[in-house]
């Protein structure tokens, strides 16, 4: 090893060796509380989802202008921003219904985690 490497690697150690870096204890137990909930949360999501957006297509009642057989990514971006302003302007029932659907189901997962501060996990908590 020559000298510069030599010299920098004992920099390097002597400047670890001085800063001390103070992490911030994590509770495992807390850790593992956040992530059944989150866990239930992403469940529950996806098991609701699926009928939600067939409640919601059904109730628009949206038609799709172009063929749908050969699409690309940019062409379903496409087709969903139409059927979403096509729903805002015309049917915005059915997205108050989906929106409260899917609420339901979220509400109380996040209740739960804001309950147990999971979001203060691995930072300090905000003294206001």
């Amino acid at each position: 090893m020559s000298r510069g490497k030599l010299c920098l690697l004992v920099s390097s150690l002597l400047l670890l060796q001085i800063v001390t870096i103070e992490a911030k204890r994590i509770n495992l137990i807390k850790v593992n509380q956040c992530l059944k909930v989150s866990l239930d949360l992403v469940s529950a999501v996806s098991r609701q989802i699926m009928p939600v957006i067939k409640d919601m297509i059904n109730c628009v009642k949206y038609e799709v202008k172009i063929n749908t057989e050969r699409m690309n990514l940019m062409q379903l971006v496409l087709v969903v921003y139409q059927f979403f302003l096509y729903a805002l302007n015309n049917r915005l029932d059915c997205l108050a219904n989906a929106y409260m659907s899917m609420s339901a189901v979220t509400i109380p997962k996040t209740d739960e985690l804001s309950s147990l501060k999971c979001m203060y996990l691995f930072v300090e908590e905000p003294l206001c």
